[in-house]
């Protein structure tokens, strides 16, 4: 009869290394066709190892000598090579096995009530390989498990586990959860951030009561949402990003009215009021090219661009209280049920093709276009959705 492999995930190659066996399940696993999910009973008894293959971003060998716990029968030998990249990740586990079909003295048997119970494991593992000189070994032992009683030999050790710790994925702390702040309920000796990304209040003496230290999010200001742009009130004497995320105007002197200063959010446009040698800013001397991440770079020496990749402008204003213009070209696309009243709007250039969609929209000359390209095609902003 041909068995089939035990899988433990459609992504992942695992093993179960069975060398110690519990009969208290914690996962549901099939084999050699039990089709149905087993039963997980509780508590579990996590004294077995699932073993996943793994890739390994560090490239190392050593030699090692180890001292096997069973010495004799087994030898130690005089030194191995290891190939410091990691082969398995083995985690403790209980696992169940349906009906398995066996081929030693237990043939026949539907499940196996004698299971061996072992010691739980706690830790996780790394398997690196190990290549050894030959020396002697041990002849066949007889050895039993759930699976049965019977004799294995040919032993050549390949694999050493060495115990590992998983790290803990640093996450960082919401500015808006802060005790004491934003409504929140005030901690007495303040609070701190920890590196699972809650906040913690302090011990009595003010220290943080954090296993790990954390670190607080950074909030940044989108910049599209900067006063004076996108239809949004312009600010008289301009205006800052802060901490918190938001921008606020300037006050009379042009200074910040932020509590703390923040930063612009990255992989916006360019603000073309920020490139260099325009607005009374330094200009490049081979010119300037807008990056992806929103900020305006150098070109080289050459004329070309440093950035990484290249970005794009951000839409030029149009329209408002001023009625700024738009390039030859282009025409000023208003917010939907904006066109009165000298709101702002966004240079664009009228797209020359429009997918064959009916979804009718009117536009601010009162004509009924079957959608908002087709609108925009012809250099009117919408009204309404729906026909006119």
């Amino acid at each position: 009869m041909r068995h089939r492999k035990i899988r433990a995930g459609a992504s992942l190659a695992a093993v179960i290394v069975a060398a110690s066996l519990a009969a208290s399940p914690a996962v549901a696993l099939t084999v050699a066709g039990a089709e149905r999910l087993l039963p997980i009973p509780t508590p579990p008894r996590y004294d077995e190892l699932v073993c996943y293959r793994v890739k390994d971003s560090q490239h190392l060998e050593g030699l090692a000598r180890f001292l096997p716990r069973q010495s004799p029968p087994f030898p130690v030998p005089a030194g191995c090579k290891v190939r410091l990249t990691a082969r398995e990740f083995c985690i403790p586990a209980a696992a169940k096995f349906g009906s398995v079909a066996p081929a030693g003295p237990r043939s026949g048997a539907e499940a196996i009530e004698a299971a061996l119970a072992g010691n739980e494991i706690r830790d996780d593992y790394l398997c690196y390989a190990i290549r050894c000189p030959k020396s002697d070994r041990p002849g066949a032992l007889g050895i039993e498990d759930r699976f049965g009683a019977r004799k294995i030999g040919a032993f050549r050790p390949v694999r050493i586990c060495v115990p590992a710790r998983k790290l803990l994925t640093p996450r960082c702390c919401d500015p808006a959860g802060e005790p004491g702040t934003h409504g929140n309920a005030t901690c007495v000796e303040g609070a701190s951030c920890c590196a699972d990304g809650t906040w913690q209040c302090n011990a009595g003496d003010g220290s943080s009561s954090c296993a790990v230290p954390g670190r607080v999010c950074e909030s940044c200001c989108d910049p599209l949402e900067m006063p004076g742009r996108g239809g949004a009130p312009a600010c008289i004497e301009g205006a800052s990003c802060c901490a918190d995320g938001t921008w606020r105007c300037n006050d009379a002197g042009g200074g910040s009215t932020c509590g703390a200063g923040g930063v612009v959010c990255k992989g916006g446009c360019c603000d073309s009021a920020l490139e260099p040698g325009t607005h009374g800013l330094p200009a490049c001397i081979e010119g300037a090219t807008c990056c992806a991440d929103g900020a305006w770079a150098c070109n080289d020496g050459s004329g070309r661009p440093t950035c990484d990749a290249v970005g794009k402008r951000c839409p030029e204003l149009c329209g408002g209280i001023a009625g700024l213009p738009c390039d030859a070209g282009e025409f000023c696309s208003l917010p939907v049920g904006s066109c009165c009243c000298d709101v702002q709007g966004v240079c664009r250039v009228p797209p020359e093709a429009c997918p064959e969609i009916f979804d009718p929209v009117c536009g601010c000359d009162g004509q009924t276009y079957s959608n908002d390209c087709e609108a925009a095609a012809q250099g009117v902003s919408i009204e309404h959705r729906g026909a006119c």
